[in-house]
Formats: C-alpha cells, sequence, structure tokens
C-alpha cells in the first residue's frame, strides 16, 4: 500500500524502494537563512542582501525589500522584479535605510551602484 492510499506510512531507509512506486513524495525542513546571522557574528560589516518578486508593483516590492532589510539588519538590499529582467535589461532597486537609494537598468549599474556605496 502506497503513501497516498495510506498517508500514515512512513518511509524509512531500513530497505530498498521499489524503482516501480509511481508516487514519491519528500519532505524537507527549513534551515536558516544566513543573512540573518551575520550582522549577530560581524556587526560592523557592511551587509547587502538581494531579493527577487516576479509580477509585483514597485510599491509592494519596496515594502518587501524594507522588511528585509529591518529583519535581517542588512545596510541596503537590492531587490528587483523577474518581470523586468530580460532582453539585456535587469532593472533593480537598491534599498537603504531612508528608502530607495538608486534604480538600476541592468546588472552592470547594479555592480557600479554597490561598489559606490560599499566604498
Amino acid at each position: 500500500m502506497g503513501i497516498f492510499e495510506n498517508p500514515c506510512a512512513i518511509a524509512d531507509n531500513s530497505g530498498k524502494m521499489s524503482s516501480y512506486e509511481p508516487h514519491l513524495m519528500t519532505m524537507y525542513s527549513l534551515t536558516p537563512k544566513v543573512i540573518g546571522m551575520i550582522k549577530k557574528q560581524a556587526p560592523d560589516v557592511k551587509l547587502v542582501g538581494f531579493k527577487l518578486l516576479d509580477g509585483v508593483s514597485k510599491e509592494e516590492l519596496l515594502r518587501v525589500a524594507t522588511k528585509l532589510r529591518e529583519k535581517n539588519q542588512a545596510d541596503y538590499i537590492v531587490a528587483n522584479d523577474l518581470s523586468k529582467i530580460g532582453g539585456g535589461k535587469h532593472w533593480a532597486m537598491v534599498v537603504g535605510e531612508n528608502g530607495v537609494v538608486c534604480e538600476c537598468q541592468n546588472k552592470k549599474d547594479i555592480a557600479i551602484a554597490i561598489e559606490n556605496l560599499m566604498f
């Protein structure tokens, strides 16, 4: 009897799993986000995080990036929207303590913005 017919069934590593099993399921545990640990270990480090969403308004992206920056004590978050990436374009905004620091149109602009903010 398979897991779908008997959801209480537990698979273990004590035997071989049939290669003919039509339905396989796996469970994953959440792992901690490393970004949340950095400032605790090195409070003076300059921390830049990244947030990618898809198809959201600029206001929503800013709201999520601001929340992420505050939660992880990051100095900046580079926030971008998957729907605005492609064809040589890679729009992003860099969010700092006082809101949007700059907007970038491609990867080179993003790299230059980070470099200018860090150094």
